[in-house]
């Protein structure tokens, strides 16, 4: 009797040991990974829809020009979205699924009471890589505009897209298009500011030409045109310009502009703008408003 009482106590007890819990099942299969979109994609895309625009008979079913500019962080995106003379640019952001679809969407609204463009909208639908047209989907843009609050919806879907790297350092040579913002304005020889007043937002264009640290262009502040040159160092770039006249005609200047781009192709800065004519100077202090690279 005693060996088994013995036996029976070894049993219960594991001799000493401490009882182990049940075998925990093995790792599943590794997550997959996310669908990489980052970059930049440029293609066409075809007019679907179109509301609130006089020549909507003219855009339907005819094609225009997009580009998107992602960079991606596991499965998150940010970028920007910019297209033909209609769509202009907009911020972006959004996911990437688990099935490859990309969820992406963005608003713009102006914080400038006088400024023409109010807001603009934009969200993609079965937005995807697909094999063999580089990017395949739909999108919806809304546009709407100062006078009397003019609104456009136009629907777009994606025929074909091209793809490469987002350089790390912009490349600033090229041309960038968006608008200007009066942030003040001090004028002689006259009561009122001409031909711009604070918190006015206008239209501009700036070209840029050069290797290394030189770097030349022009800048036209709505029609006018104006010579620059200055220097860049790497995103940055510091310009002046001058635009001498005749006497009675109108003289311009450029003081300090000084902008650097990003790696979406968005240019953000300030300058000084001068004009002069006859005894009147004014000088404006001037902002970059959605300043992007165009396609």
């Amino acid at each position: 009797m005693r060996p088994l009482a013995l036996g029976l106590i070894c049993l219960l007890a594991a001799c000493g040991k401490s009882p182990s819990g049940p075998t925990p099942p093995p790792p599943g299969p590794p997550a997959a990974p996310h669908v990489d979109a980052s970059g930049e994609w440029t293609g066409a895309f075809t007019y679907a829809t179109c509301v609130g625009d006089r020549n909507c008979a003219f855009r339907l079913g005819r094609g225009g020009r997009f580009a998107l500019r992602l960079t991606q962080s596991a499965s998150s995106v940010t970028g920007l979205f910019l297209g033909d003379t209609v769509i202009g640019p907009v911020d972006v952001s959004g996911t990437v699924e688990a099935d490859g679809s990309v969820r992406l969407a963005g608003t713009f609204v102006s914080a400038a009471p006088r400024d023409l463009v109010k807001s603009r909208k934009v969200e993609f639908s079965g937005l995807r890589l697909d094999a063999a047209t580089g990017l395949a989907g739909q999108f919806t843009y809304e546009v709407t505009l100062g006078y009397e609050g003019i609104r456009a919806t136009y629907g777009g879907t994606i025929a074909s897209a091209e793809h490469r790297s987002l350089s790390t350092v912009p490349d600033l040579s090229g041309t960038w298009t968006g608008r200007f913002l009066v942030r003040g304005c001090i004028v002689t020889g006259s009561p009122v500011c001409s031909p711009y007043s604070d918190g006015t937002v206008e239209y501009l264009d700036l070209t840029l030409t050069g290797s290394g640290a030189a770097i030349s262009g022009e800048l036209k502040p709505v029609s006018d045109r104006i010579p620059l040159s200055g220097r860049a160092n790497g995103a940055t770039v510091e310009l002046d310009g001058f635009r001498p006249a005749a006497p009675g005609a109108l003289q311009l200047r450029v003081i300090g502009l000084a902008a650097t781009a990003d790696v979406y192709g968005r240019l953000s800065g300030r300058f000084t703008y001068v004009t002069q004519f006859n005894q009147m100077t004014t000088t404006y202090d001037i902002e970059l408003i959605q300043v992007v690279k165009t396609l």
